[in-house]
């Protein structure tokens, strides 16, 4: 099944926009054992990756993501996350989304 979220944003946007993608994968809080150490290059909030235009897609695995510490959160208690940075040019309304492929 592939389900697909969209945000907008609207309204003014002054600056660099940031924004969170979580993955909702089915283990929440499996013990690991092993490295432990992130793959995804845009795991970290300070290490977001920049959207230099738009349409913009990008496919990522997010198996290996983490939530970092003192990151912004969402009201939906992510546990793996991955950011994007974009600095609108003009004013008006973004859309982001999200498709999620699950395994049945």
């Amino acid at each position: 099944m592939i389900r697909r979220h969209v945000a907008r944003l609207a309204g003014a946007c002054a600056g660099v926009v940031a924004l969170l993608v979580a993955g909702q994968g089915a283990v929440l809080a499996a013990p690991r054992s092993g490295d432990l150490t992130p793959t995804v290059v845009n795991d970290d909030f300070a290490a977001a990756l920049p959207v230099d235009a738009l349409p913009y897609s990008n496919v990522q695995d997010l198996s290996t993501a983490t939530a970092q510490d003192g990151e912004p959160t969402s009201c939906f208690g992510a546990t793996r996350t991955v950011w994007y940075a974009y600095t609108p040019t003009t004013t008006g309304m973004v859309t982001a989304g999200r498709c999620t492929a699950t395994r049945r």
